[in-house]
C-alpha cells in the first residue's frame, strides 16, 4: 500500500522548513555578514521595486540604529572618502529602493536615490510616522545634489611638471646686523677718521620643487656707511637656478662660489671679485654672473665655469682707513682685454676625497679679479693710483688632511699674464679643542706661513714671507657665529 499524505500536512511542512531558513539567515544578515548580505541581494535585484513591508514587518527605531552601527564599519572599509553611514531602506509610496544616510555628526536620517550606494544593502523597516521627514529629506537631498552637480566646475587637469611646482617649499629669512671700527692709533692722512660705523641688510629667498630637481635662490644685499660713502654698497649676491639630474647639477644666474681652506689668505679663490672696501681680508665677495656645470660622485666632484659682465673690485673712500696712501681712481679704471667687462671667462676645478684627504685642481682662464696700480693724476692734480686688470692663466692647488683634532692646509698658485708671471703658497696647521670649559664651544689654535714670488710690488703683494697667528672661538649655533684674532707677523 503506498501512503499519500494529505496535500494540507505537506504545505504546513514546507511552510515549517522556509520560516526556519528564513529566520537563521536574516540573523546572519543582522550581525552583518558579507556573504549573506551579497546573497540576500544580487545585482541584479538592485533595480527592481521592492514590496513595502507590511504592519507586523515594522521594527522600532532602536533596532535600526543598531543595524546601522553594525553596517558602519563595513561602509567605512569600502568607501572610506564618504562623509556618511550608507543604508538601504524602504518608503511607503516610493517608487524602486531609497538610500538613507545617517550623519556621523548628529545621527540626523535623510535618504536619497539607491544609484548613489549599490556596493552596500540593508533592508530597513521604517516606523510610518518617520516616512514624512524621510519623504521631505530624501526631497531636499536630491535638489541640493542636482544643484550641486550643476554647479560643480571640471577641474583641470594639471601635469606632473606642474604639479611638482605647485606644491614645491618656500622659504625666506632675513639678516639684519650692525657694527663699527675704532683705529686707536692716529691716521696718516688728516682726512682720514679714526673709525667707522654701518649697517647691512640682507634677505634671503628660497624655492625647491617637491622632489628637490628646480631649486631658486634670491640674496640682495645692501650696505649703509655713516662714514665712508664708498663703504656704501648695493649688491646682488645670489639670483639663481639651481636643476638637478641625477649624478649632474647645472646652476645659472649670479652666485658666490669660494675655493681654498687657509685663512689669513686665500690664494686659489678666484672666482668672484673681492669687496676690498668691506675689509682687506679678503672674505666678503660680490656676486658673478656665470653658468656652472657640475658633476657630482661619491668620490670627486668636477665643475666647470663660463662667466662674463665682470666686477670691479670696490675700494674705502677719502675718510677710509686700511688704505694705500694715494686714492684708487676707479673712474680711470682699464682693461687688457678688448672686450673689457664682456670679456668671456672660463675655470674649471676637480675635487677629489683620497683617504681623509681633501685635493683641490683648479685653473682660470681670463680677466684677473686683482688689479695691478699704475700712477696717475685726477682732475685736481692729485696723483693717484689707477686700476688695470689684465689677462691671466693661473693653476691653483689646495689641500686639507684632517688627523684627529689637527688639522694640514696647503693653497699654492702659479699665475702666468704679459706683467709678471709669479707663484704663491701658504700652508698652515690647525689644532682644535673641543667643549673648552665644559661647555658646547669650540677653540682652534691656527698658525699658517705665506710666501709670494713677486717682490718690492707693496699693495700687490701684502703677503710676500709672513706668518699669522689666530685664534678662532666656534659658539656651534644656528647663526654658526665665531670670533676671530689674529696677528701677522
Amino acid at each position: 500500500m503506498t501512503f499519500a499524505p494529505p496535500l494540507a500536512a505537506v504545505c504546513l511542512a514546507l511552510l515549517l522548513i522556509f520560516c526556519g531558513w528564513a529566520s537563521a539567515f536574516g540573523q546572519k544578515l543582522k550581525e552583518g555578514d558579507p556573504a549573506a548580505s551579497n546573497a540576500a541581494t544580487p545585482k541584479s535585484e538592485l533595480d527592481e521595486p521592492l514590496e513595502p513591508p507590511s504592519s507586523n514587518e515594522v521594527q522600532d527605531s532602536n533596532t535600526i540604529q543598531e543595524d546601522i552601527k553594525n553596517l558602519e564599519p563595513r561602509i567605512a572599509k569600502k568607501h572610506p572618502s564618504k562623509p556618511f553611514v550608507v543604508v538601504t531602506g524602504l518608503l511607503e509610496g516610493a517608487k524602486g529602493d531609497v538610500v538613507c544616510f545617517v550623519a556621523k555628526k548628529d545621527k540626523k536620517i535623510a535618504c536619497g536615490k539607491v544609484a548613489a550606494a549599490k556596493a552596500e544593502r540593508l533592508l530597513v523597516k521604517v516606523r510610518p510616522a518617520l516616512l514624512p521627514k524621510l519623504k521631505v529629506g530624501m526631497e531636499a537631498i536630491l535638489k541640493k545634489s542636482r544643484k550641486a552637480r550643476r554647479k560643480k566646475p571640471k577641474k583641470p587637469k594639471i601635469s606632473k611638471e606642474k604639479k611638482n611646482f605647485k606644491e614645491g617649499s618656500f622659504d625666506y629669512s632675513v639678516t639684519v646686523g650692525a657694527g663699527g671700527r675704532y683705529y686707536p692709533t692716529p691716521p696718516l692722512q688728516d682726512n682720514q677718521a679714526d673709525g667707522l660705523g654701518y649697517v647691512f641688510l640682507e634677505p634671503e629667498l628660497n624655492f625647491a620643487t617637491k622632489d628637490q630637481d628646480h631649486l631658486f635662490k634670491l640674496r640682495p644685499f645692501y650696505r649703509y656707511d655713516f662714514v665712508d660713502d664708498k663703504r656704501t654698497l648695493g649688491d646682488l649676491k645670489e639670483l639663481e637656478y639651481i636643476g638637478v639630474k641625477d649624478s649632474f647639477e647645472w646652476r645659472l644666474g649670479i652666485r658666490k662660489v669660494f675655493w681654498g681652506v687657509t685663512e689669513s689668505v686665500h690664494l686659489v679663490d678666484i672666482i668672484n671679485q673681492t669687496d676690498f672696501a668691506a675689509d682687506i681680508d679678503g672674505e666678503e665677495k660680490l656676486g658673478q654672473p656665470m653658468i656652472n656645470l657640475a658633476m657630482i660622485q661619491d668620490s670627486f666632484t668636477f665643475d666647470i665655469f663660463l662667466m662674463s659682465f665682470f666686477r670691479e673690485r670696490s675700494f674705502p673712500g677719502p675718510k677710509g682707513r686700511l688704505r694705500p696712501p694715494f686714492r684708487i681712481f676707479t673712474s680711470g679704471t682699464t682693461f687688457e682685454s678688448k672686450a673689457k667687462k664682456n670679456q668671456l671667462d672660463a675655470a674649471a676645478r676637480l675635487g677629489v676625497l683620497l683617504d681623509g684627504i681633501d685635493i683641490g685642481l683648479s685653473y682660470f682662464n681670463g680677466t684677473g679679479r686683482e688689479p695691478i696700480y699704475r700712477q696717475g693724476i685726477d682732475e685736481s692734480n692729485n696723483l693717484v693710483l689707477i686700476p688695470r686688470y689684465i689677462l691671466i692663466e693661473q693653476l691653483g692647488l689646495d689641500v686639507q688632511w684632517a688627523i684627529n683634532q689637527v688639522v694640514l692646509k696647503l693653497e699654492g698658485i702659479s699665475n702666468q699674464n704679459k706683467e709678471e708671471d709669479y707663484t704663491a703658497y701658504a700652508v698652515g696647521i690647525d689644532y682644535a679643542r673641543y667643549g673648552v670649559f665644559a661647555s658646547p664651544y669650540d677653540l682652534t689654535f691656527i698658525f699658517e706661513y705665506m710666501q709670494d714670488s713677486r717682490e718690492n710690488e707693496g699693495f700687490l703683494a701684502l703677503f710676500q714671507n709672513d706668518l699669522f697667528f689666530g685664534t678662532r672661538l666656534n659658539f656651534n649655533d644656528v647663526g654658526l657665529s665665531s670670533l676671530l684674532f689674529g696677528q701677522y707677523y
